[in-house]
């Protein structure tokens, strides 16, 4: 390749590394004030092809080693940014007939974030073989502010749309959810519309460090106790749920509500039981 420039500004092209067998990665680009990363400034474009890097995996922790692969034939380009603590760019890449898109942004002086990611047909069970996992399509848009959920200063806004997935055998599609964080407030909405559950989900709750409460609303139109593997036999339900907890996340923890309009169907017949009021409670001294 070509270097040439000084500690101030840095420019290169047409730089090539490769070893053979294992990888080839091309880069072009410029950089400023490289003694000075506070001030950095880049734009370095990307395009690289592991061919076989599997010798990476002896790198990775004992505990990863056994979960955790590197397939062969991974492609990857895009361009990355830096200005100073600002961090951005988008990245494509493909595997195994499946392809992920994504563009991230990052403030490192305010712990700021976000990314929009575009997967089709990801190869997952490919970097994890043990868990069951299908190729996934969907797509996950992240913003927010801090990484401790427990702090109310972190702030989150999260939607996800899972268009095909199966894990474990369970069948995933068709599902999204909506999620915001902020001052130790969470609230989500999940609606799901596949085999296993056709239904919607509302969560509000409150969380610190040393507390957990809130409200989970469901509406469910069916659920398939089969499918889910809870019962050997045909059977499913469908029903209004409202559920209040509460914990201190170590010693004590509450569960209140109500479970209605319940409607259980196996082969033969329809079952429409009473409601059902859940008042749960537990302590070191106490359970009730």
């Amino acid at each position: 390749g070509v270097v040439k420039g000084n500690m101030d500004r840095l420019d290169f092209k047409g730089l090539n590394v490769k070893l053979p067998t294992a990888f080839q990665a091309k880069a072009s680009g410029h950089a400023e004030n490289l003694n000075d990363l506070k001030r950095l400034k880049a734009d370095v474009n990307f395009d690289a092809k592991a061919h076989d890097v599997g010798f990476v995996q002896e790198l990775l922790p004992n505990d990863l080693k056994k979960d955790i692969r590197i397939p062969k034939n991974i492609s990857m380009k895009g361009n990355v940014k830096a200005n100073g603590d600002k961090y951005s760019g988008n990245i494509t890449m493909n595997e195994g007939g499946g392809n992920m898109k994504a563009t991230f942004s990052y403030d490192n002086a305010k712990q700021s974030y976000t990314a929009d990611v575009d997967a089709n047909r990801l190869q997952l069970q490919h970097f994890a073989p043990n868990y069951g996992l299908s190729p996934f399509t969907g797509n996950v848009e992240l913003k927010g502010q801090g990484t401790d959920f427990t702090s109310p200063k972190t702030r989150l806004n999260a939607k996800a749309n899972i268009k095909n997935f199966k894990y474990g055998g369970y069948d995933l599609n068709n599902i999204s959810a909506d999620a915001t964080m902020e001052n130790g407030r969470t609230k989500a909405k999940i609606n799901s519309n596949n085999p296993l559950l056709k239904g919607l989900v509302d969560l509000d709750a409150l969380i610190s460090k040393d507390h957990l409460r809130g409200t989970i609303m469901g509406d469910v139109g069916k659920i398939d106790l089969k499918k889910l593997g809870l019962v050997d036999n045909t059977l499913s339900a469908s029903g209004c749920m409202h559920l209040d907890f509460d914990s201190d996340m170590k010693r004590c923890h509450r569960l209140r509500g109500l479970v209605s309009d319940l409607t259980i169907h196996d082969e033969r017949k329809y079952y429409r039981p009473d409601d059902m009021v859940l008042d749960m409670f537990s302590c070191p001294d106490t359970t009730h």
